[in-house]
């Protein structure tokens, strides 16, 4: 027969009425709390992801080209956009790039001069103009684009996608269908 002895040291929680065992659960519950958080902290101060959003000033204007024989040809938009560090630390930004059906960027230029890179302080705003050729104008009408960016932050940097109001730009929609006959 195994003395009480070896069943108190193989099992500490023994002859306790599961006093330990529900400390440990509360120690486990405290922790994953803690931790879920310390998470939801960070990824709201932008640490782990930029917080960059979509601002004023958003303006646009559009220029048509014809060819030889006076059809349409190329619609190059220019663009004005705004882009604001909501985080609680500073991004950096090296490029730009734009995702969306039907359009290409051709330039990007730091509104009011200076060059990339661009560091947006927490708060702080920055304005860039892009320069974009519309390639399919029923694609391009579908859906707004989307402008990502090449962040820095104090741990790397990678892409990320600007986050945009509802009210992304209504300029750019009306732009299209007059530029595009519908």
């Amino acid at each position: 027969m195994i003395d009480d002895e070896v069943w108190a040291r193989l099992d500490p929680t023994a002859g306790m009425g599961g006093r330990a065992a529900r400390r440990a659960v509360l120690r486990s519950a405290w922790a994953l709390a803690s931790v879920a958080l310390v998470t939801a902290l960070g990824w709201g101060s932008g640490a782990v992801a930029p917080r960059l959003v979509d601002v004023p000033p958003r303006t646009t204007g559009a220029l048509t080209f014809e060819d030889e024989l006076g059809r349409p040809g190329a619609i190059l938009v220019r663009m004005e956009r705004g882009i604001e560090n909501e985080g609680w630390l500073p991004v950096t930004i090296n490029g730009m790039a734009m995702r969306g059906p039907g359009l290409r960027l051709v330039s990007v230029t730091v509104a009011g001069g200076g060059s990339f890179p661009v560091t947006i302080p927490p708060g702080g705003r920055a304005a860039f103009v892009l320069g974009v050729d519309v390639t399919d104008c029923r694609a391009a009408r579908a859906a707004a684009p989307d402008l990502v960016v090449d962040a820095e932050r104090w741990w790397g940097s990678g892409a990320t996608t600007v986050g945009r109001p509802d009210d992304a730009d209504p300029n750019l929609g009306f732009h299209l269908r007059s530029l595009c006959g519908q």
